[in-house]
């Protein structure tokens, strides 16, 4: 999202999210051209010595990820005691899993026929801002829980918990989108109306 290029935005989630590591900006792409990158996301492991030693793109392949940090940690410490990877939990991890389908996320202003929208919305970058104060916009989603992608003079930049609608208290809230997690079998969010 357009406020990910911001410096300051994520310098804040990283202290947020107690991250004491580097954390590299890349809005013009450069580091992914530089290594070559074929794919999103691009997950690269490098170990203390600066040896790659795992490179994987795209979804999928989480239970070799986890052997190969396993495998750098144990490197370090051959007594580190490590828990058991998760098993599966999505179709895409392995065959025979089975969830219920969620929602596709909502990508905006792309995307704005989606959402029931009241009020005016302005369409932005990769957003769709908010005229006054009291505007909302609501999809209609299933699956286990509902995440609006959210920034703004007066919010901070991020994902918010949502039951699927956004209300602006002031002009100004951007929505940058949707985003929308599966729930296991027998557990649902609030289902598709016809």
């Amino acid at each position: 999202y357009s406020f990910g290029r911001e410096p300051e935005v994520a310098a804040r989630a990283a202290e947020r999210l107690e991250i004491d590591y580097p954390v590299v900006l890349d809005p013009d792409f450069a580091v992914w051209r530089q290594y070559g990158n074929k794919g999103w996301p691009g997950r690269y492991l490098f170990d203390r010595g600066g040896r790659l030693r795992y490179i994987h793109y795209g979804e999928g392949d989480y239970l070799d990820a986890e052997r190969a940090i396993g495998e750098a940690l144990h490197e370090l410490d051959e007594d580190l005691e490590l828990p058991h990877p998760l098993e599966p939990v999505r179709p895409e991890d392995a065959e025979g899993v089975l969830l219920e389908p969620q929602t596709a996320d909502v990508a905006l202003p792309a995307e704005r026929e989606r959402l029931e929208l009241v009020r005016d919305w302005i369409d932005g970058e990769d957003y769709i801002e908010a005229a006054d104060a009291g505007g909302a916009a609501t999809v209609r989603w299933s699956g286990g829980e509902a995440w609006a992608v959210l920034s703004g003079d007066a919010i901070e930049p991020g994902l918010y918990e949502s039951d699927g609608t956004v209300v602006a208290d002031d002009p100004g809230l951007r929505l940058h989108g949707f985003q929308f997690t599966p729930a296991p079998p027998a557990l649902s969010g609030f289902p598709l109306e016809a």
